[in-house]
């Protein structure tokens, strides 16, 4: 465990690997040309490093469930390395912005902004996707943060220098691995049970967020109404163990 920070969070989407932002409702046609530009194995053979005897590793279907599990830990004063196609920091345009303490209005955009303001996360090591611009994201990064001393917390490295500098970062405590079917299709599901196994997770977890995912997947293929709000509020432990 690092000695700056009460713990450390290794945080992953898997919609890293692909080569684009495959947004179900804006991409469906283009949802089966997508490639996967960092494999599962490579992602899990890179990351595995972070994992000692006492990691806890959590499969996900959201993102912001990562945030519910760190309530759960009582985690605070963390750094969380956060390896993903989106920052997950974006503010709350609806209601003004983002609250300490608040839980109802989190979702998968921003709950690691309500991580931050509630100082659970002291610390945000941002990974992004290689068509990511780093400009960019940091850009972004600042311009939907509330409070300037929140930027300070935040560093966006490329995957190529994370993977060269990797051995300065101290191992997890919590390893949260995330689907997100929105953006992740289903025929890559593969490279998430490559990477799923090479972290450790158990089989009986691997095959439980399958059926989660596949239910998620069907229901995206039937409906047109795609809502992208996953309250906080709504989840509950049964749901998600």
């Amino acid at each position: 465990m690092s000695s700056k920070y009460s713990s450390v969070l290794l945080d992953i989407d898997a919609d890293f690997m692909l080569d684009d932002d495959y947004n179900f409702a804006s991409w469906s046609n283009e949802r089966s040309k997508s490639k996967i530009v960092v494999s599962g194995k490579e992602l899990g053979l890179t990351l595995k490093r972070f994992i000692k005897k006492d990691t806890d590793i959590i499969l996900e279907i959201d993102h912001h469930e990562s945030l519910y599990w760190w309530d759960c830990y009582c985690i605070d004063n963390a750094q969380c390395i956060h390896i993903d196609a989106h920052h997950d920091m974006w503010g709350r345009d609806c209601c003004g912005g983002i609250y300490e303490g608040e839980r109802g209005y989190v979702d998968c955009g921003n709950y690691l902004q309500q991580a931050l303001v509630d100082n659970i996360v002291k610390k945000v090591v941002y990974v992004p996707s290689g068509f990511r611009s780093l400009s960019y994201e940091k850009a972004d990064i600042k311009e939907n943060l509330s409070f300037s001393r929140h930027n300070k917390r935040i560093e966006v490295s490329s995957w190529k220098k994370f993977q060269r500098e990797i051995k300065k970062y101290s191992k997890a405590d919590i390893i949260t691995i995330c689907v997100s079917p929105e953006w992740f299709p289903r025929q890559h599901w593969k490279h998430i049970q490559d990477l799923a196994e090479i972290m450790g997770a158990k089989p009986s977890a691997i095959k439980k967020i399958k059926t989660k995912a596949d239910k998620k997947w069907n229901s995206m293929e039937k409906s047109s109404d795609r809502s992208f709000a996953f309250p906080y509020e709504n989840l509950a432990e049964k749901e998600m163990m």
